[in-house]
């Protein structure tokens, strides 16, 4: 192994701190990258469901003026 004990690997040189918080920046920017998209996605669901729900309502308003419209 290229090190002896987990200090060492820790402080790889006395440059591990930049390696180490390159690694969490890294890892941190593509844990972001899977979840903003799942997050947006499921607000784009929510968007679309209550589309839907208000055009049904209207729908049914509609055809509520229509039955409810005196025939002539």
């Amino acid at each position: 192994m290229y090190f002896d004990s987990l200090q060492q690997l820790m402080s790889m040189n006395g440059h591990g701190i930049y390696v180490w918080s390159s690694f969490a920046i890294s890892a941190v920017v593509m844990i972001g990258l899977i979840v903003k998209p799942l997050r947006q996605k499921q607000a784009a669901m929510k968007n679309i469901e209550l589309q839907i729900k208000l055009q049904a309502s209207k729908q049914a308003a509609k055809q509520t003026e229509v039955a409810d419209a005196p025939h002539s």
